[in-house]
């Protein structure tokens, strides 16, 4: 039987990378639409926001709604950032 064994998180503070940046504006403006139009613009999945290098969509806690994968293109080291963000953080 296998058992997963949980690899505590690396938290530290890191510049954000302009590439991250970017993503997170574009990602904004689609969350600004789906509040305008939500039949037109559905996020609420996990894959519904794909936009330069985050992958992503409304599936979070309430307290942090929106969930991301960003997914660097240079970090081969420590790969993906996983964000949970309030919408005030994007």
């Amino acid at each position: 039987m296998r058992k997963l064994k949980s690899q505590p998180k690396d938290k530290r503070k890191v510049p954000i990378p302009d590439e991250l940046r970017e993503s997170m504006r574009e990602a904004h403006e689609i969350i600004q639409e789906a509040e305008r139009d939500p039949d037109e613009f559905p996020i609420d999945f996990g894959d519904a926001i794909q936009v330069g290098a985050i992958c992503g969509g409304r599936i979070g806690s309430p307290k942090r709604p929106f969930r991301f994968t960003y997914y660097p293109d240079d970090d081969t080291e420590y790969g993906r950032w996983f964000l949970d963000l309030h919408g005030t953080e994007i």
